[in-house]
């Protein structure tokens, strides 16, 4: 484990992930992005937003992932324009269902 990381080892089991940890697994700046692959500590909400927002090729699990922690009750990232960024995420999910 020491070798290839935690991150390789849940992938490979194909064990569920929070919404956070699969938007870091397919955003890291790179699959050996350390924090990522050894600690499984993922990249801060707001720049996943982002990061969804700016792939065209995301579908509506990963859509659906970016809205998950913006859209908990008391989320606290009302202040800092990831929740209105989220909205956009939120309209491509729609035209998925439509």
């Amino acid at each position: 484990m020491t070798t290839v990381g935690l991150a390789w080892f849940l992938e490979r089991v194909r064990a569920p992930l929070a919404p956070a940890g699969l938007l870091t697994a397919r955003y890291a700046a790179t699959r050996a992005h350390p924090a990522w692959r050894y600690r499984l500590t993922p990249v801060p909400v707001p720049v996943l937003v982002r990061a969804v927002l700016e792939d065209r090729r995301a579908g509506p699990e990963v859509l659906a992932a970016a809205l998950a922690p913006v859209s908990e009750p008391g989320s606290s990232y009302d202040g800092d324009g990831t929740a209105a960024a989220a909205a956009g995420s939120r309209e491509r999910l729609r035209g998925f269902r439509a």
